[in-house]
């Protein structure tokens, strides 16, 4: 950058001056004690104007910088994201000291797709924070989705030890436990997120899928009344209302199920969560209705297995309930 001078010119920049203080350090010796010697050399070697030692950026290119960053912003939001890339690269040319910089750079990259870069950028963004815990977590999440599990174990750890009380970081450890198949201590980790952020349905989520492996179908679907309830009287998020009709009909209470999973369905267009509508109907008693969801299923993906095998099923024997099995 223009106003920062090569680690070259500074030495000779320096080089009088630390002669100086040589000189300096040998008369002090001389007539005073070694604290003395110590304190005089130390205030000798304050940065002075443009024989600093540490980098400083301009303030003009700063400003400019924050307005970049404030444009690449500008420009995620309205889904622009090569031209959020191009502008937060600008900035950090500008000013490569600056965090934001590049924690925004990085979440540009991962939603291109890439992810190597994007954890490079963060974790010079986390290096240049301080070890923001926020930052800690949004790199361990980067190194999960990639598949590096200790990394994300490790940042996870880093960042409870800076804020132990950071519900996204206990969070982070229990999706890095469970992925491993540690349930026990995952659900622990979980359990730290909720009383952090008691109304976190992704946590309240992995809370029931773990006491569904755990064998306790009652506990599972305790935990997803709870979230349903917590978004009442407006609807619940498709996400939970999917995990709650499975809930139910994991404990034969089918009709429940048609319940949840039809508001689930009119919440999203997934056809995933219309074919589960459709199973739930079939076993409710409810053929008709299990067809028609079928159908809708097949209009969307010609090709779902599924859908294909549960329609047929049903127009040839419309009792097939009592013997369909996935």
């Amino acid at each position: 950058m223009r106003n920062m001078r090569p680690i070259a010119v500074r030495e000779t920049c320096e080089a009088p001056r630390l002669a100086a203080i040589l000189r300096l350090a040998q008369t002090v010796r001389r007539s005073a004690s070694s604290a003395a010697c110590a304190c005089a050399v130390g205030l000798a070697l304050l940065p002075a104007g443009c024989c600093s030692l540490s980098w400083r950026p301009d303030a003009k290119q700063v400003v400019a910088a924050r307005e970049l960053v404030g444009r690449g912003l500008e420009a995620q939001q309205e889904g622009r994201d090569e031209a959020a890339g191009q502008f937060f690269a600008q900035a950090m040319e500008l000013c490569p000291v600056d965090e934001r910089c590049r924690r925004h750079y990085a979440e540009v990259l991962w939603r291109q797709g890439r992810g190597p870069e994007a954890v490079a950028q963060m974790t010079e963004a986390v290096r240049l924070s301080g070890q923001d815990p926020l930052l800690l977590v949004r790199l361990g999440e980067m190194h999960l989705a990639l598949g590096n599990e200790g990394n994300a174990l490790a940042y996870a750890d880093q960042a409870i030890e800076r804020r132990d009380d950071l519900a996204l970081a206990w969070r982070l450890r229990g999706d890095v436990l469970h992925r491993r198949g540690e349930l026990r201590e995952a659900l622990a980790c979980y359990h730290s997120a909720l009383r952090f952020e008691p109304n976190n349905p992704t946590v309240q989520i992995a809370v029931a899928s773990i006491h569904r492996d755990l064998n306790r179908p009652e506990r599972s679907l305790s935990v997803l009344d709870a979230a349903v309830d917590q978004f009442s009287p407006g609807p619940a998020p498709p996400e939970v209302l999917v995990h709650h009709g499975l809930a139910l009909k994991s404990l034969g209470r089918f009709e429940e199920a048609v319940e949840s999973l039809a508001a689930a369905a009119q919440g999203s267009n997934d056809p995933e969560i219309v074919f589960l509508l459709a199973e739930a109907r079939m076993l409710a008693g409810d053929s008709a209705g299990a067809s028609y969801a079928a159908r809708q299923v097949l209009q969307t993906n010609p090709y779902h297995a599924g859908a294909r095998q549960l329609e047929t099923a049903l127009r040839e024997n419309p009792s097939v309930a009592l013997q369909w099995t996935r």
